[in-house]
C-alpha cells in the first residue's frame, strides 16, 4: 500500500473519537492484513474491503464513510480531485444513523460530515467534556458528570458560546475548589 495515501478509516476514527466521543473498541487480534496490491476497482473498494469481515463491520460501517467524505483533500489539507494514480475522488458517502438524522445522511464530502457533527448532541458535550478536562488539568470524574451535563444543556439550549462555556467553567465552584486545592 502507498504510505503517501491518506487513511479514510483513521479519518474517520479520529472524527468519531475526538469530536463525537465516540470510542470505538480496538479491532479484533485475528483480523487478517489486506493485500491492497490485489487491486480492487478502486481506492474505495480497497476501503469497504474491511466490511467484508463480520467481526470488523460494525465499526468500520461508522469510520469509513465519514473518512471517505474527507478525501477530497489529501494529507495537509489541500483541495484534490483524483488520487495520485489518476484515480478519481467520489467522497459521497451515506453516513450511519445519528440523533440528528436517525434515517442516516446522504453526505457530499465534507459538508456532509460537518452537517452530522453540527446537528450530533453528542458533538456539544464531547466539546464541553474536553474543554472542561482542559481547564480541570484531569479527566472528569464521575462527579464532575453532573457539571458537564449542565453545562452542555446550557450551551445546546442557549446563545453560550466557546469563550462563553470556557468563562462559565472558569467560574465553577469545581474549577475555583480545585485551584484552592492546589494553592500552597
Amino acid at each position: 500500500m502507498d504510505r503517501q495515501r491518506s487513511s479514510p478509516t483513521w479519518r474517520g476514527h479520529f472524527v468519531l473519537d475526538e469530536l463525537l466521543c465516540e470510542h470505538l473498541p480496538p479491532p479484533p487480534p485475528d483480523v487478517p492484513m489486506l493485500d491492497f496490491d490485489q487491486q480492487p476497482s478502486s481506492f474505495r473498494a480497497q476501503i469497504e474491503q474491511y466490511q467484508q469481515f463480520a467481526a470488523c463491520r460494525p465499526c468500520h460501517a461508522l469510520m469509513d464513510p465519514i473518512g471517505l467524505a474527507l478525501e477530497d483533500y489529501d494529507g495537509i489539507g489541500r483541495y484534490r480531485t483524483s488520487y495520485d494514480s489518476g484515480e478519481p475522488i467520489d467522497s459521497t458517502v451515506r453516513l450511519a444513523p445519528s440523533p440528528g438524522y436517525p434515517g442516516g445522511l446522504e453526505a457530499p464530502g465534507l459538508p456532509g460530515v460537518m452537517m452530522r457533527i453540527l446537528t450530533d448532541p453528542a458533538a456539544t458535550r464531547c466539546a464541553t467534556e474536553k474543554l472542561y478536562s482542559y481547564a480541570m488539568g484531569a479527566f472528569p470524574s464521575d462527579a464532575d458528570q453532573q457539571n458537564i451535563a449542565t453545562l452542555t444543556a446550557d450551551w445546546q439550549n442557549g446563545p453560550l458560546t466557546i469563550k462563553e462555556l470556557a468563562r462559565q467553567i472558569v467560574l465553577s465552584k469545581t474549577f475555583r475548589y480545585k485551584l484552592a486545592q492546589v494553592a500552597p
